[in-house]
């Protein structure tokens, strides 16, 4: 028995080690039980930080959203000015005609004004 003695006191001075230690195994436990959790957020940090690295992107992409949407809205106007590319060109390239018509308006309308001197002349003539 004597000679047990220093395994008695050793094993009595380790109890406040061995009571800490089971008092904190439901946290340890935890900790084992939540290394999965643990391990996913680390290897999910790849992706969070090309979340984080691309959010200039994405609020480049929200901020342009207005415009965006004003370009479906006006889509309509933008089809109508399309659709009526014929009729522009077409009037562009009758630009010289409706000019020499413009032109000669002051022609057109002198022989207008001088018509019923004509008219007197050709029949006073006759």
């Amino acid at each position: 028995m004597i000679c047990l003695l220093p395994v008695i006191i050793t094993m009595i001075c380790s109890l406040p080690v061995v009571i800490t230690v089971i008092c904190s195994l439901p946290r340890i436990i935890t900790v084992i039980c939540s290394l999965p959790r643990i391990i996913t957020m680390i290897c999910s940090l790849p992706v969070i930080i090309t979340m984080i690295c691309s959010l200039p992107q994405i609020i480049t992409v929200i901020c342009s959203l207005p415009v965006v949407i004003t370009m479906i809205y006006s889509l309509p106007q933008i089809i109508t000015v399309i659709c009526s590319l014929p009729q522009i060109i077409t009037v562009i390239c009758s630009l010289p005609q409706i000019i020499t018509v413009i032109c000669s308006l002051p022609v057109v309308i002198t022989v207008i004004c001088l018509l019923p001197v004509i008219i007197c002349v050709s029949v006073h003539c006759l």
